[in-house]
């Protein structure tokens, strides 16, 4: 069972997480360090360490995947900008369809992006 800290007058004290994420029943309480109080629990029963530790390097590889979509993105608009900002009227269809396929590309990495933060 994932634990939590508590807050206000209960900030020594340890709590089971429910599935939810929200504080369900109290497990402990301590006059020290909270954080040393949670090691301590964590350490006795390692699978659940084992699955907190999960989550969190799960967490950090949706984080660098968004970022590298966003950065991705960003260089897709910049291009676009580029084309913008470069057009001529002789070339102007063909600058419009490479917008065009920019802008199509860019809906389709906004669209990852969304999947990635539901």
């Amino acid at each position: 069972m994932p634990y939590i800290k508590g807050t206000g007058k209960d900030d020594k004290c340890v709590f089971k997480k429910t599935k939810d994420g929200k504080r369900g029943a109290k497990v402990g309480c301590t006059r020290g360090d909270v954080k040393q109080y949670l090691k301590a629990l964590y350490a006795s029963n390692p699978k659940e360490a084992k699955n907190e530790l999960a989550k969190i390097v799960e967490a950090m590889e949706l984080g660098k995947k968004h970022d590298e979509l966003m950065n991705e993105m960003m260089g897709m608009a910049d291009v676009a900008k580029s084309h913008y900002d470069n057009m001529k009227s002789e070339t102007y269809e063909e600058q419009l369809k490479e917008i065009e396929k920019l802008h199509d590309e860019m809906r389709r990495l906004y669209n990852d992006i969304s999947k990635l933060e539901k």
